[in-house]
């Protein structure tokens, strides 16, 4: 019933759980740890749909709500490139894995 408000509204808590701005925040930092502690080199990381979503949507200056317009399939692989400079490509968004 909360989904499409949830989606709609970043600030909204799941019941017992976080608002995707504070998982986009959380994610964000992550990222930025991983960018000053050097680049050429390739970090992997597992996490669920919206946090990838929140990933993305911030490393492209989108609005949190949209974020839940970005679709992530389960199990799928997400490449995303960040350089020192502030660069950022995204190389691939939800491709499914081989299974």
């Amino acid at each position: 019933g909360g989904l499409r408000e949830w989606n709609a509204d970043p600030r909204r808590p799941t019941p017992g759980g976080e608002a995707i701005v504070t998982v986009g925040d959380r994610f964000a930092a992550a990222l930025a740890d991983q960018v000053a502690r050097g680049v050429g080199r390739t970090v992997v990381v597992v996490s669920h749909a919206m946090a990838i979503r929140s990933g993305v949507g911030w490393a492209f200056g989108m609005p949190p709500e949209l974020w839940g317009s970005l679709r992530v399939l389960p199990a799928s692989v997400t490449i995303l490139r960040l350089w020192a400079d502030g660069g950022r490509e995204l190389v691939t968004l939800s491709t499914p894995s081989s299974r």
